[in-house]
């Protein structure tokens, strides 16, 4: 696929021609006008993930959100990457190709299956909180894939799904969290030692939002992708004090990148929560709207597909 970033939306508009008494293309079953399309536009909002029920005072020496002292008393066996996206990403047998962990060695990539990339850190309590952000994800990654698949039909359609962007950074967010306590993370095929900071947490569990100039970027550094299933996860920015600054989220071949830091400079990370990611085959265009709270930024991405994909087909 080709990647092309748009200063201005150049389709019609996927405001106006939604069907406003049809399901809401977020997920849920409420019709679109009483769920997230509002005043001429998408907003989906973000989830809570603040454990529910009354602050429990336990802190779990094991979970990485310790340090709000709303633990359970049983740690968890949590699958690094959610399971839900694992399963997405995997094949028949649940096997995925992974690279840019501590134990694959440097530049290579190697196939394991879902199971061998679970750990403990966190507790029942936290880590059933977070299962609205890996549903999430999980969409996000499907739509994707089902976008792509979509073209090779003889019925082919235009489509739009709608995503929550603060949803997408927090999973990556939470992602990068459960690879530092596990020692998963590799820089060069060694294990980075990076410090888990009580920021990140409390971005997570709703208590802080992103500073300016932080969060989701896409890479536009290459003009086309392969698509294809595959996960990797690797440190792009590490200061000598072990704090990571950026790090680069690949799925699907698409790289995504969650930048933790003051960035220098921006662009070089490519483009900044991006609001739509447009997919197009011929006279077919499939769109992803990602709602974002701040509504600042208005970054199209133009993904098309080529003549070679078109043969592979």
């Amino acid at each position: 696929m080709k990647l092309i970033r748009q200063s201005e939306l150049n389709f019609p508009s996927i405001y106006t021609s939604y069907p406003r008494n049809e399901s809401c293309p977020c997920g849920s079953t409420i019709k679109a006008k009483n769920c997230c399309l509002n005043n001429g536009d998408w907003n989906k909002k973000p989830v809570s993930i603040t454990p529910k029920g009354e602050l429990t005072k336990i802190s779990r020496q094991q979970c990485y959100a310790n340090i709000t002292a709303n633990c359970s008393e049983k740690i968890s066996r949590e699958h690094c990457v959610s399971e839900t996206v694992l399963k997405t990403l995997a094949d028949e047998k649940y096997v995925i190709s992974v690279s840019g962990m501590s134990w694959v060695p440097s530049g290579q990539t190697k196939a394991v299956g879902i199971s061998s990339l679970t750990a403990k850190v966190l507790c029942d309590r936290h880590n059933n909180a977070l299962s609205p952000i890996d549903s999430e994800f999980g969409r996000f990654i499907s739509t994707i894939g089902s976008f792509d698949t979509g073209f090779n039909g003889h019925n082919s359609k235009n489509e739009v799904v709608v995503f929550c962007g603060e949803d997408i950074e927090r999973w990556m967010l939470k992602t990068i969290c459960a690879m530092v306590s596990s020692k998963m993370i590799a820089k060069d095929g060694k294990i980075t030692d990076i410090k888990l900071r009580e920021i990140w947490l409390d971005i997570l569990y709703d208590k802080k939002p992103l500073p300016e100039g932080w969060g989701l970027y896409i890479d536009m550094s290459k003009e086309s992708i392969e698509h294809k299933k595959s996960f990797s996860l690797r440190p792009l920015v590490v200061k000598d004090n072990n704090d990571l600054l950026a790090a680069e989220v690949n799925v699907n071949n698409i790289k995504f990148h969650l930048v933790l830091g003051k960035p220098e400079p921006p662009e070089a990370f490519g483009v900044r929560r991006p609001k739509t990611l447009i997919f197009q085959y011929k006279d077919v265009t499939k769109i992803i709207e990602i709602s974002w709270q701040d509504k600042i930024l208005k970054n199209q991405i133009l993904f098309i597909r080529t003549k070679k994909e078109e043969k592979a087909n």
